[in-house]
C-alpha cells in the first residue's frame, strides 16, 4: 500500500492499493469530536471515504479504518441488525445443543426474560 498524501482531508491519513482488478483503502482517523454511537462514526467513514475514493464500474472498493479516539469513548449500539440477529441465533441455537447456554452471551437482548434466554 502506498500513502496518499495528496488528499487534504483534516484529521485523516490515507494508504491504498490499487490496480486492475483491485481498490483498497486503509484510513487512520485521528478523531477531533466525539461521535454519538457507531451509526455516526459509520457515516463520517463512508462519506470521507466516498468525497475522496471513487469505485470502478468493474470492481468496488474495500476498505478498513482505524480511528484514534482521545476525546470521549464511543457510545456502545445496542442493536443488531437482520444478519447479526440471524446469524447470533444460528450459532446461540447450536452452542445451546451443545453446552446448553448461548454462545455469545454479550449479544444477548436484555430486555428478554431469563427463560426466553
Amino acid at each position: 500500500m502506498r500513502s496518499r498524501s495528496d488528499l487534504t482531508e483534516r484529521a485523516w491519513t490515507f494508504w491504498e492499493l490499487r490496480n486492475l482488478n483491485m481498490h483498497r483503502v486503509v484510513g487512520l482517523l485521528r478523531a477531533e469530536r466525539r461521535f454519538a454511537d457507531v451509526r455516526t462514526l459509520d457515516a463520517e467513514l463512508r462519506g470521507t471515504l466516498a468525497r475522496n475514493f471513487k469505485r470502478a464500474w468493474w470492481h468496488g472498493i474495500a476498505y478498513g479504518a482505524v480511528v484514534k479516539d482521545d476525546v470521549a469513548p464511543l457510545a456502545t449500539d445496542e442493536e443488531k441488525d437482520g444478519l447479526m440477529r440471524v446469524l447470533t441465533a444460528v450459532a446461540d441455537a447450536r452452542a445451546r445443543a451443545y453446552t446448553g447456554h448461548a454462545a455469545f452471551q454479550e449479544f444477548q437482548d436484555p430486555f428478554l426474560g431469563k427463560k426466553a434466554r
